[in-house]
């Protein structure tokens, strides 16, 4: 059986030091990234891209139709995140709004799709989730 790993937030530094790491050791790659430019910087033709966001159900619903296509991920990196938050009275109702919708809705979303695309296949999986 090919193991298959779901990266989130892939173009960024984590995501690209777990993807390296991964298909070192043998693992056929999913890398997400809302940016395709970097996703191609970072990994060049290699490994599935999909350029979606993942902090919507249709985003997500993108990555698994994409992978669909022969590549069920049983393993899930969620690496996605920002940190625009300051002192409480300096923040911003809009940095606070992108922020819970990088590090927690981004994660509902991700997470959500990944147990209904393992129910799907009848597979078992693992998931880690990361923020800032």
């Amino acid at each position: 059986m090919n193991k298959v790993a779901l990266i989130t937030g892939a173009a960024g530094g984590l995501g690209q030091a777990l993807a390296r790491r991964l298909a070192a050791d043998g693992w056929q790659l999913v890398v997400v990234s809302r940016d395709a430019a970097r996703l191609e910087a970072a990994f060049g033709t290699e490994h599935l891209q999909v350029v979606a966001d993942c902090s919507t159900p249709a985003g997500v619903a993108q990555i698994f139709s994409a992978a669909a296509a022969g590549l069920t991920p049983t393993a899930l990196a969620h690496c996605v995140g920002n940190i625009r938050l300051g002192a409480l009275h300096r923040t911003k109702e809009q940095d606070f709004r992108d922020c819970l919708e990088a590090n927690l809705i981004s994660a509902f979303h991700t997470l959500a799709g990944f147990v209904g695309a393992l129910g799907k296949a009848g597979q078992p999986g693992a998931a880690v989730l990361v923020s800032s």
